[in-house]
């Protein structure tokens, strides 16, 4: 009866054994890469929908202007992340029989060219919210460039309404309407900068 014992416990720990090494090990980068994707494409998102709100309030002249470049993207069209993923996975081969090392002394060259895989994503991170800020600030003025619009159509529909009052009104619009097709300008910039370090593969 005790051999049985033995000989059950054995094949136990032997199966526990082969489970743990032909199961992979906790990747120890892939929720933090996860976390760059769900990043870049909640920028992308949020730039998206503000150049649609702009387009959908500014004149047909000024809605030329709006940059037409994220259309279609996602995290995945950037080489950054592709870059961070990949650099990633093979972090976590190299990782996967290693129990007690830390990273950076397991897999010190793996662990090398991830770290300067995140610092490329880290940056392209920055840029995009650079681009999801600066769409805001460009939505912003739109929507206050058509409440003056209505004001002054109110006012000038208005039997009280002076001239002076209809003209400063449009005045204003126009200099507004001039500051934001300098802001959208520099979204373009900063969509075009983007996509040019894409092109290079940073």
């Amino acid at each position: 009866m005790g051999k049985k014992l033995y000989v059950a416990a054995a094949v136990l720990t032997l199966v526990i054994v082969v489970l743990i090494i032909l199961s992979p090990s906790k990747d120890i980068c892939s929720d933090e890469v996860r976390g760059y994707d769900d990043t870049a494409n909640s920028s992308l998102d949020v730039a998206r929908q503000n150049l649609s709100k702009i387009k959908a309030t500014v004149s047909t002249e000024l809605s030329v202007k709006v940059p037409v470049q994220l259309d279609g993207l996602n995290a995945t069209n950037f080489a950054a992340l592709k870059a961070c993923d990949t650099q990633c996975k093979l972090l976590g081969q190299c990782l996967r029989f290693v129990f007690f090392k830390p990273p950076s002394e397991a897999c010190p060259n793996e662990y090398k060219d991830y770290k300067e895989r995140t610092d490329a994503a880290l940056g392209l991170l920055s840029k995009l919210q650079g681009v999801a800020a600066a769409s805001k600030q460009a939505a912003q003025k739109s929507e206050e460039v058509g409440r003056r619009r209505k004001d002054a159509a109110e006012l000038e529909n208005s039997s009280g309404s002076t001239g002076g009052r209809v003209d400063q009104l449009n005045d204003e619009i126009r200099q507004m309407q001039s500051d934001l097709s300098r802001d959208l300008s520099a979204v373009d910039q900063r969509i075009n900068e983007v996509l040019r370090d894409q092109q290079k593969g940073t």
